[in-house]
């Protein structure tokens, strides 16, 4: 798949919680002045999705060293299109990704970015068979 939005989104948000890089930087306003609070639907760059669906997570409340530890060492291969963000498929596996590493069902946090998902951690797998 294509993971140029989450690899995007991923440098910024682990730049971010380690101090590297401005808060702000993240969001909410992205770099094309994209506002995340409205959802991540409308972003048509790479750079300003990943970093919408990651401020998403970071606004919740679930940035933590276990959370990047889950994210950089995942339970499952994924294969997705990560800049897919009107695709099912790209937000389950944003839910069960962001779930495990999380501890706990962000299935709420993916549909507030506005990326549709089967609605929990434990329907997400099962669309993916897993």
């Amino acid at each position: 798949g294509d993971r140029s939005c989450l690899n995007e989104g991923l440098a910024d948000a682990f730049g971010s919680y380690a101090g590297a890089v401005p808060f702000d930087d993240l969001g909410p306003i992205g770099n094309r002045g994209h506002d995340f609070r409205d959802g991540c639907a409308a972003t048509d760059e790479a750079h300003e999705q990943g970093n919408c669906i990651f401020w998403h997570v970071r606004e919740a409340g679930y940035f933590s060293d276990a959370f990047f530890r889950g994210i950089f060492h995942p339970g499952h291969p994924y294969m997705f299109q990560s800049c897919w963000f009107d695709s099912e498929e790209t937000g389950n596996n944003y839910v069960v990704l962001f779930s495990e590493a999380a501890g706990t069902d962000l299935s709420a946090v993916v549909t507030g970015a506005g990326i549709p998902n089967a609605g929990s951690a434990a329907a997400a797998k099962a669309a993916l068979g897993w």
